[in-house]
């Protein structure tokens, strides 16, 4: 049986992702040319860049880096669980969930910066 290159799971992943960039090229063109992009403990903006800066499109990339550490976090446990058939399943069903709960979150949260 020939393997698929992405699961459907990675595929929802990717598609969580995706949506703090969308939401960035829908929003890009009503954003002031200066957008905050650090806020000071009382929450006051204290650092300013425009629209178009490389913080405001690595704010755009969380979804994708919280898929890349979800993924990592779940080699990482395959790499080091014990190899007991019961226990990989329970492993594997947790990682699923931190991996959409770590996409989901980091997209949230790109979102929150927009």
């Amino acid at each position: 049986m020939k393997k698929r290159f992405l699961s459907p799971l990675t595929i929802a992943e990717l598609i969580i992702a995706v949506v703090p960039v969308i939401f960035y090229l829908v929003i890009f063109r009503s954003m002031p040319e200066k957008i905050a992009v650090h806020f000071s403990g009382s929450f006051v903006a204290d650092k300013w860049a425009p629209k178009f800066s490389a913080e405001a499109v690595l704010d755009c990339a969380l979804g994708f880096i919280g898929l890349l550490i979800g993924k990592g976090l779940t080699r990482f446990v395959a790499i080091f669980s014990d190899h007991d058939k019961e226990s990989a399943q329970l492993s594997r069903r947790i990682m699923v969930v931190t991996e959409i709960f770590l996409t989901a979150l980091f997209s949230a949260l790109a979102i929150t910066f927009l």
